[in-house]
């Protein structure tokens, strides 16, 4: 399998020009939205997916990343994927709204959604999160831009998505479509196997116990007029097995021995991670569960490019049939949380 290096991390799959524009044809010819009519949307990526289509190598590769030790193996990166040509800047004021207005092809929306379908793991919605749209943007908002959210224009620490909830999901994946390469802005990784093997076992004993606590994000709280999410957990432990649910610069400890222990974590953060840079058509798989993500902003040279960095991403399930009981009453897949 071809590999490149970018940053401290290599490809695991490269489009070929060719294969690339043939998809992204077949991707242009779905006309429906997947804001307006995920369902249609969805049952013609499906009908894409069953065809005989799809690139055999982008098939193979799908088929075997399934099957892949997630623990050993938790994220994957593609390059040169299907991305729409032609994308409208965003008002930074209200980019969701500006998508929905401007946006006429969803090239990068379906190839998430083809990937999720060739790698049969379904994608989730959440009703308080990413106003329940099972494609996500991760763009700067002026409201948020100082905030632990995908919204922020500032670096984000290290976390699990969902990391306190029992519908945190199995998959996390990226895509990106706009980011300017002058201003290095990384997406940063570190698999959970390697932070158990770092920490010293005192350090792990007390991340194993419930004594941290992690808020719920000012997004969720925000949308959730009726507190059906509730209030975040007490007490957690970080690790259990090889999961790890934290979120750097949220999660607290609530004993001494467990701030120490946090800050033995962080450093260890900087330690061990890896980073790409996610430039127009570059894709990640994270294994939600067994690895940690985060955003570093490390240079920037044109502030108003930051602006318009924009990636898209979903949530999914390794077995749908594990969220069923958390589905909104007749909205298939969108999670009540």
């Amino acid at each position: 399998m071809q590999a490149i290096q970018n940053k401290r991390h290599t490809a695991d799959f490269i489009f070929s020009d060719e294969d690339k524009k043939h998809l992204t044809s077949l991707l242009l010819k779905v006309t429906s939205s997947p804001f307006n009519n995920y369902p249609t949307f969805l049952a013609a990526i499906q009908r894409l997916a069953k065809s005989d289509e799809i690139p055999t190598s982008l098939r193979e590769f799908c088929q075997k990343s399934k099957k892949r030790n997630f623990v050993e193996q938790p994220y994957v990166y593609l390059k040169n994927c299907p991305v729409d040509e032609n994308l409208p800047f965003l008002d930074w004021q209200n980019p969701r709204e500006q998508k929905l207005l401007l946006k006429k092809t969803h090239v990068g929306e379906g190839f998430l959604v083809l990937y999720s379908e060739l790698t049969g793991t379904p994608t989730l919605a959440y009703r308080f999160g990413g106003n329940g749209d099972y494609i996500r943007d991760v763009h700067p908002s002026k409201a948020f831009q100082k905030s632990h959210t995908s919204q922020t224009l500032t670096s984000f620490g290290f976390h699990k998505e969902l990391p306190i909830r029992d519908t945190s999901p199995d998959f996390l994946r990226i895509m990106g479509l706009r980011s300017n390469p002058v201003n290095e802005i990384l997406t940063t990784f570190v698999k959970n196997v390697d932070i158990i093997n770092y920490l010293d076992e005192e350090t792990l004993n007390v991340l194993r116990s419930k004594v941290f606590h992690t808020p719920f994000t000012v997004l969720s709280v925000n949308v959730d007029k009726t507190n059906i999410l509730g209030k975040a957990p007490e007490n957690h432990a970080i690790i259990d097995d090889f999961e790890i649910s934290y979120h750097e610069g949220r999660t607290e400890g609530t004993t001494p021995e467990s701030k120490a222990a946090i800050l033995k974590l962080n450093a260890c953060l900087k330690e061990l991670k890896k980073g790409i840079f996610l430039g127009s058509g570059d894709f990640v798989d994270f294994a939600n569960k067994y690895c940690l993500h985060a955003k570093d902003v490390n240079q920037v040279a044109d502030e108003v490019a930051v602006k318009q960095r924009w990636l898209i991403k979903t949530f999914n399930a390794y077995d749908i049939r594990n969220f069923e009981p958390f589905f909104v009453k007749g909205r298939y897949g969108l999670v009540n949380g």
